[in-house]
């Protein structure tokens, strides 16, 4: 009801500026830094921001609701205190962000986000790119899946924001993918709910991020314990041609539950492995250390674990999920092999290194493992957090 209204008022409003008692001169606006108000005249409002036209010039500017602090118009006061609330809450996420504050921008974006899901402008990119930040920020994977989704969707869409240029990276746009956000899920109540939120996606035709959310889904289902004899790949990958869903493809087929497509999977991922950007370098060492250490020679568990090794070692600030899952899975797979003063160490290192995701962490779904072999249907819940941001 609440959004009904907003729709109606907005309307009325845009219809009064544009009738014959057009919108006034005299409206300012003021933004978020200047502590001057803008002279000009508003010319329309919407979800997207505020549509002005400064004095004395012929073009008008759409100004996204993060920037803006207060609109002064006769012809809009409705609509303007409509959004009066929007406005500010993306301000403050938006800035806490900018300035590393992710734990306290976490929970103004997840306000807003519900609102801008869907739709295709700036203000709804900032609003999804955030939130995906954020919760990857605090180690929230499965939750993050969504917003970045929706970021990457309107990216293509040649919808674009400066509001985190000073931030890293977020996503690669060869490959059209987030580059903190591999396919690789903890066992928690949460991935449930995913694995039905990615089911009901809507990619708006946009035929990519669909198969995206086909392959973050297969990643969900292998994760999920007494889920974990799925397919190699997400569907349609026969026709796959673009390097987002080769990656994702052969990350699966690594973890798959048939010995010959992880077989293969391994030798094309030994193949490409020097072409790949560091983020894709980092995620296939992760499912190729994992795919190794499932096999029964000590020669692969050996070089599963050497794989492993490797994302601590390099990635420890660039991809922190990883490297600390990283250690986990190695201090289990030293476990196993009775070295357990080695095992210990590398536990050191993962509760030094990743003091608050490491309490969190849980064995992954192991890889390989027909449904007579299941895990358990419960798993701990998670509630990870890490330092590290897109």
């Amino acid at each position: 009801m609440i959004c009904t209204c907003r729709h109606i008022f907005v309307f009325v409003s845009v219809m009064m500026g544009a009738s014959g008692n057009a919108a006034l001169a005299g409206d300012t606006l003021s933004l978020h830094g200047s502590a001057t108000p803008i002279a000009g005249t508003v010319s329309s409002i919407s979800d997207a921001g505020v549509t002005f036209t400064v004095t004395g010039e012929t073009d008008s500017t759409l100004y996204t609701w993060d920037r803006v602090r207060a609109v002064s118009s006769q012809s809009f006061a409705q609509a303007a205190d409509l959004y009066q609330n929007t406005a500010e809450t993306l301000w403050r996420a938006r800035s806490r962000l900018q300035r590393g504050d992710v734990e306290l921008a976490l929970p103004l974006f997840e306000s807003v986000f519900p609102d801008e899901l869907g739709r295709n402008h700036e203000t709804a990119l900032i609003a999804a790119a955030g939130l995906a930040r954020c919760q990857i920020a605090m180690g929230q994977q499965q939750l993050a899946v969504i917003p970045s989704l929706e970021a990457i969707r309107l990216l293509r869409k040649g919808i674009n924001t400066k509001a985190y240029d000073a931030l890293p990276e977020f996503v690669d746009s060869t490959f059209w993918l987030p580059v903190n956000l591999p396919p690789v899920f903890l066992a928690s109540p949460a991935l449930a709910r995913l694995r039905t939120t990615l089911e009901n996606y809507d990619a708006q035709g946009d035929t990519y991020i669909a198969s995206l959310a086909k392959a973050y889904l297969a990643a969900v289902e292998q994760s999920m314990p007494g889920n974990t004899a799925i397919a190699a790949s997400p569907p349609d990958s026969a026709a796959i041609k673009d390097a987002g869903r080769q990656l994702l493809t052969r990350l699966l087929a690594l973890t798959s539950a048939t010995a010959t497509d992880r077989q293969s999977a391994r030798a094309e991922t030994l193949r490409v492995m020097d072409s790949l950007p560091p983020f894709a370098q980092a995620w296939s060492r992760f499912q190729l250390g994992r795919s190794l250490l499932a096999e029964a020679d000590l020669q692969s568990q050996q070089q599963g674990m050497l794989n492993l090794a490797y994302l601590p070692a390099t990635c420890r600030t660039t991809q922190p999920f990883l490297a600390a899952l990283s250690l986990n899975e190695l201090s289990r797979a030293l476990d196993a092999t009775g070295d357990s003063t080695a095992a210990a160490s590398i536990r050191t290192d993962l509760h030094q290194y990743f003091p608050h995701l490491a309490p969190t962490l849980v064995p992954l779904a192991p890889v390989g493992v027909t449904p007579a072999q299941t895990m358990p249907e419960t798993a701990p819940a998670t509630a990870p957090t890490t330092q590290e941001s897109l």
